[in-house]
C-alpha cells in the first residue's frame, strides 16, 4: 500500500527535473536540500530521545530495561552501516537510499506512536493487577522497542548517503555546514519539545494526558522527516561521485581512472618538470614503480592504524554524547533538561560556524582531540554538582560550575565531534570512490558507543543511585582513551597531514633552515676542495 505514493513521488521528481534540466540548479538550493537530511536526523534524535526514557519510566518500565531499548540500533547498525556504504559506492547513487531509509524511519515512528493504543484496543493489559493504570504489558514494550529500533537505525544510516551527497557536490570542508544544520534541527526539536505546541498535544490533536506530549513530539519528527525526503527528491540531482583524484586510495579501480577528465590528469611537480631526462631511462622507471609499490603498501598500513585510532576516539566520544542525550532529561527533569540541551545546540551552531577557521590554523586533528578531552573533563566535573539548580546556589558551584554550564559548554564538542572525525577520515582515505564507505566507517562508531551506553548506562545508574554517575564514569573512561590516542598519534605522526597553518609555518621554517645549512656546508666543502 505504501509503494504507490512512493512511485508517484518518484514520477513527480522525474517530471520536475526534466522541466528544470535546461537551467542549472542553484548551488545554494542543492546544499540546503542536502543539509536538511542532517537537520531531520538530529531532529529525530533529539525529539524522540528527550521524551523516550521518561515515557517508558512513566509507564512502569524499570531503569535497566529502559536503557536496553538502545541496544536495537547497535545490534544491527554495526552490520548494516558498512554494507550500506559499500552498496551506495557500488551503484554510485545516494538519493534512493535517502528515500528508502526515510520511509523505513517513518514506519518505525508510526509503530512507536501506535504501540499503546494498538495493544489497548486488542485488550492487552499489565500482568500485575496491583499496578497502576498507566503500566503497560510486555507486548507494548516489545512494540516500542521495535518501533524505536527501526527508526533509530534508519536515522543513523541516513547520515551516510546524506554526507556522501554533500561530498559529491562540494568539498569536505562543507561538513561544518552540514553539522550546523544538524544542530539547528536539534535546537528546533528541543524548542518544540518544551513549548506549549507539543505539551498540549499539537493543539488538541492528542488528548491522552499521560502520552500527549510524547505522541506530539514524534508526530512533528515524522512531519519533518517527510518534508526533508520530499525536498531531496525534488531539488537534488544525484549524479554520484563525479570527481576522481588520480592515484588516491590504495587500489584505484580501472573504471575510475578511465572516467577521469583530462583536466584531472596527473601532473609532475614543478621541480621535476624542469628535468629534461626525467622519463628517459627505463631503469629509472622500473625503480620508481618498485618504490611506488612499497610506498603504497606502507600507506595502506598507515591508513589501517590511523583508522582504528580514529574510530576508538569517535566511539568513546559517542558514549558520552549518547549518555547525555539519553539520560540528561531524566537527571535534570524534562523541561529543565530540554532548556539545557537547547542552549547546548546554540553553542554548537556557533562552534560549527567558527570550526573551519580553527581547523585551518590549529589543524583538524588537534582541534578534534582537544575538544574530545575537554568534553570528557566536563562530564567528570558533574561529580561536583547536583541535578537540581536549587542545591547549586551555594559556594563556587553557582559561579563557576553548574549542570547548565556543563550542558551548554558540551555543545562545543558536539559540533567538533560530528565534523572533525569525518574531516580527519577523509584525509586518511581520500579516494572519492570510497566516500560512502569512509563515512560509514566513521558513522559506525555511533552504534559502538550506543551499544556500550545501552549495556552499562542503566546498570551504573541503578547501582550507584543516579544518572549523574553514568556521566562521571564515561567521562573518566573517555579522557583516558583520548589521551592515549592523542599521545600515540602525535608520536607516530599518524595524523601529520592534518597540520594547521601555524604548524605548517614552523615546518617550512625548519626546512628552509635545513636547506640553508646544507647549502652553507656545500660551499665550505667546495672552498676546501678548491
Amino acid at each position: 500500500a505504501w509503494q504507490s505514493p512512493l512511485l508517484l513521488l518518484l514520477k513527480l521528481r522525474g517530471m520536475w527535473q526534466r522541466t528544470i534540466h535546461a537551467e542549472a540548479m542553484p548551488t545554494f538550493t542543492q546544499l540546503f536540500a542536502i543539509c536538511t537530511i542532517g537537520a531531520t536526523v538530529e531532529f529525530g534524535w533529539a525529539g524522540v530521545e528527550a521524551v523516550l526514557v521518561p515515557y517508558l519510566s512513566r509507564h512502569g518500565v524499570r531503569q535497566w530495561v529502559v536503557s536496553t531499548i538502545y541496544l536495537a540500533n547497535p545490534t544491527l547498525g554495526l552490520w548494516v552501516q558498512p554494507r550500506l556504504g559499500a552498496w551506495s559506492d557500488r551503484i554510485n547513487r545516494r538519493v534512493p537510499f535517502v528515500v528508502a531509509l526515510s520511509v523505513s524511519a517513518l514506519m518505525g515512528i508510526t509503530t512507536l506512536i501506535a504501540a499503546i493504543p494498538l495493544t489497548r484496543a486488542l485488550g492487552f493489559k499489565a500482568f500485575n493487577s496491583a499496578e497502576t493504570d498507566v503500566s503497560i504489558p510486555p507486548i507494548t514494550v516489545a512494540l516500542a522497542f521495535l518501533g524505536f529500533g527501526l527508526s533509530d537505525i534508519c536515522l543513523d544510516c541516513l547520515l551516510i548517503p546524506g554526507r556522501a551527497l554533500l561530498h559529491d557536490l562540494a568539498a569536505s570542508s562543507s561538513d561544518a555546514l552540514f553539522t550546523g544544520f544538524q544542530l539547528g534541527g536539534r535546537l528546533l526539536a528541543l524548542l518544540l519539545g518544551s513549548s506549549s505546541i507539543t505539551t498540549n498535544g499539537l493543539w488538541g490533536l492528542y488528548r491522552d494526558p499521560t502520552d500527549k506530549h510524547f505522541d506530539a513530539c514524534l508526530t512533528v519528527s515524522a512531519i519533518f522527516l517527510m518534508g526533508s525526503m520530499i525536498t531531496v527528491l525534488f531539488f537534488v540531482d544525484d549524479q554520484g561521485s563525479t570527481y576522481t583524484t588520480p592515484g588516491s586510495g590504495c587500489n584505484p579501480t580501472s573504471s575510475s581512472l578511465a572516467n577521469a577528465p583530462e583536466s584531472q590528469s596527473l601532473q609532475l611537480p614543478p621541480a621535476l618538470q624542469n628535468i629534461s631526462n626525467y622519463n628517459d631511462e627505463s631503469s629509472q622507471t622500473s625503480c620508481s614503480i618498485q618504490s611506488n609499490e612499497n610506498m603504497a603498501s606502507k600507506k595502506c598500513a598507515f591508513e589501517l592504524d590511523a583508522s582504528v585510532l580514529l574510530c576508538a576516539v569517535q566511539a568513546i566520544g559517542w558514549v558520552g554524547v549518547c549518555a547525555q542525550s539519553f539520560f540528561w532529561t531524566s537527571w535534570r527533569g524534562e523541561e529543565v533538561g530540554c532548556i539545557d540541551l537547547a542552549l547546548q545546540s546554540v553553542v554548537g551552531i556557533i562552534t560549527a560556524g567558527l570550526l573551519p577557521l580553527a581547523n585551518a590554523y590549529f589543524g583538524a586533528a588537534s582541534v578534534w582531540c582537544g575538544s574530545e578531552l575537554f568534553f570528557h573533563l566536563l562530564m567528570m566535573s558533574i561529580a561536583f554538582v547536583s541535578g537540581s539548580d536549587e542545591r547549586n546556589n551555594h559556594g563556587l558551584a553557582s559561579y563557576w560550575i553548574s549542570p547548565r554550564i556543563i550542558g551548554v559548554l558540551s555543545g562545543i564538542n558536539y559540533a567538533v565531534h560530528a565534523t572533525n572525525g569525518l574531516v580527519v577520515a577523509t584525509d586518511i582515505i581520500p579516494d572519492p570512490n570510497r566516500r560512502a564507505r569512509t563515512i560509514a566507517m566513521v558513522n559506525n562508531a555511533l552504534p559502538m558507543g550506543q551499544l556500550l551506553t545501552a549495556l552499562s548506562g542503566g546498570a551504573i545508574a541503578q547501582y550507584f543511585g543516579g544518572f549523574e554517575y553514568v556521566f562521571v564514569c564515561y567521562g573518566f573512561l573517555g579522557a583516558m582513551v583520548t589521551c592515549f590516542v592523542w599521545v600515540v598519534s602525535s608520536s607516530q605522526n599518524l595524523f601529520s597531514r592534518q597540520r594547521g597553518v601555524g604548524n605548517e609555518h614552523n615546518q617550512l621554517d625548519s626546512e628552509l633552515e635545513s636547506l640553508h645549512a646544507d647549502g652553507a656546508k656545500a660551499v665550505r666543502n667546495n672552498n676546501r676542495n678548491y
